[in-house]
């Protein structure tokens, strides 16, 4: 997953395959950009793949990563003519979307923090309902969802505070 020939050139099905396996940081990053869009890898041709997963790299906020994959010879495709310096986006890995049902509501809003070396993604949800995720795996982790909001929520910020990890979340009102 961190080898940018692999996820532009493999078979994509082989990929997939191992998205949830990633152990190291820089493959479970790997696996999450091309997480992302893996539904469109399975028709798309190597040409493409190399520039789906650098777009949604930069998304991630990944520039390196995303001009490496961007680099990727494809046999009989031309040079890749661009690069990706930003980009941002509304694309939401699906297992970070509602529970099949539908308890959490649609994700409305998401941050992002790093808590003891591993990145978490809060989600706020148009039901007021807020969830911390791996955003690698989409599993929630800790107590869930949590709950309080009157209405959707559509804002949500992360920081420490004395080292502590805080989620502030607001939509009518305003939950910490």
């Amino acid at each position: 997953m961190a080898d940018p020939e692999f996820l532009v050139t493999a078979d994509p099905e082989r990929v997939i395959a191992l998205l949830d396996v990633a152990s190291s940081p820089a493959a479970r990053v790997g696996a999450a950009v091309y997480r992302v869009s893996a539904e469109l890898h399975r028709a798309a041709g190597a040409g493409v793949r190399r520039q789906l997963p650098a777009l949604d790299a930069a998304r991630y906020g990944e520039r390196e990563l995303s001009a490496r994959i961007a680099a990727v010879v494809v046999e009989g495709e031309p040079a890749g003519r661009w690069s990706v310096e930003w980009s941002s986006g509304s694309r939401l890995d699906p297992r970070c979307r509602p529970t099949p049902n539908g308890c959490l509501g649609q994700t409305t809003a998401i941050a992002t923090l790093v808590v003891d070396g591993r990145t978490l993604a809060v989600t706020g949800h148009y039901s007021g309902a807020v969830a911390v995720r791996d955003p690698v795996t989409g599993r929630q982790v800790g107590r869930q969802p949590m709950t309080g909001h009157t209405r959707r929520v559509s804002a949500v910020a992360t920081t420490l505070l004395d080292g502590c990890p805080v989620a502030v979340t607001g939509g009518d009102d305003v939950r910490v």
